[in-house]
């Protein structure tokens, strides 16, 4: 067997397909991952526009992904121990990136609109930066930091403005903003401490039925009849659609933290502007302004910029 050098690289042919495959394969991953958040932010407005109880209906999609998550672990026989390690990091991992950012997303989206929602959300990148770089859990390449200023470029062309002419929602954009630095707070301690052994799979289950079991008392206190809605009304169809994406998240945001890190999970926030305003326009009639247009742009080039995964 022959094994094909590249002169140019010194890197064997072989290696660097596997290379592009891989990359290829976290790209539309990413791709995948910024519709699925897109989609989640304007079912999250669906949900706020009906008063959709927050911990109760997000304990209902709880346990209908741990119970996914547990049936797929079963049929691949895939269970793990379980340890005091694993129980404190899913039990933090569920507070941030679930509890706090979840909860804070649909309260905001009672009040500000799904495009504003969406750019504000994506400002995860933003924040994920600024842990990585505090803590110095990753390393920050100038190409990276490009992809950065696009972002924040593409996320301040329609921030500002909107918070400009809002004053009085200017606490909901606040709380908003609770949604992504909380995320990212989880992005990078999923990063820094992610459980040896376990797969993207595994730690979606533990996340869900860690957040399952907060949750839980935080229904029960926050009362409300989440229970009787039903998957006809648009209520129940926000809930379905909102508890789907967020299955996709869970599992995607894994992997792709697992591969490629949490900067460049994170970034998938960018991607996410423009296909939620293409969202809000096909599902909620928002007509996007020439600015929310415009914004899409360096929002792409900044997903390009920050593709650049890292195996662990």
């Amino acid at each position: 067997m022959t094994l094909s050098i590249d002169t140019r690289t010194g890197i064997p042919s072989s290696r660097r397909s596997q290379r592009g495959i891989s990359q290829l394969v976290l790209t539309l991953a990413i791709l995948a991952l910024a519709n699925a958040w897109a989609l989640q932010y304007i079912f999250a407005k669906m949900m706020g526009d009906r008063d959709v109880p927050i911990f109760g209906s997000l304990l209902i999609v709880h346990l209908v992904m741990a119970s996914a998550f547990y049936v797929l672990l079963f049929c691949r026989r895939q269970f793990f121990t379980i340890s005091l390690w694993r129980v404190r990091f899913f039990l933090l991992a569920a507070c941030l990136g679930n509890i706090i950012s979840l909860g804070a997303e649909l309260l905001a989206a009672r009040y500000i609109p799904a495009g504003l929602l969406t750019l504000i959300v994506a400002m995860t990148p933003l924040f994920t930066f600024a842990f990585t770089m505090l803590l110095r859990t990753e390393a920050v390449s100038r190409r990276r930091i490009a992809g950065l200023i696009l972002g924040v470029i593409a996320a301040a062309i329609i921030l500002m403005p909107e918070a400009a002419s809002d004053a009085s929602g200017i606490l909901w954009i606040v709380v908003a903003f609770l949604a992504p630095a909380s995320f990212a707070g989880m992005a990078v301690f999923m990063w820094s401490s992610w459980p040896k052994g376990l797969h993207a799979q595994q730690v979606a289950f533990g996340n869900a039925t860690a957040s399952l079991v907060l949750l839980l008392p935080l229904a029960i206190l926050e009362g409300g009849d989440f229970g009787a809605l039903s998957l006809g009304e648009p209520a129940g169809f926000a809930l379905v659609g909102f508890a789907l994406t967020l299955m996709a998240e869970y599992w995607l945001f894994a992997h792709i933290t697992r591969r490629g890190g949490a900067i460049f999970a994170s970034c998938a926030d960018f991607g996410a502007i423009a296909f939620g305003l293409l969202w809000a326009f096909l599902l909620l009639s928002e007509i996007p302004t020439f600015a929310m247009v415009a914004a899409g742009m360096p929002a792409t080039g900044s997903m390009l910029a920050m593709n650049q995964s890292r195996d662990r």
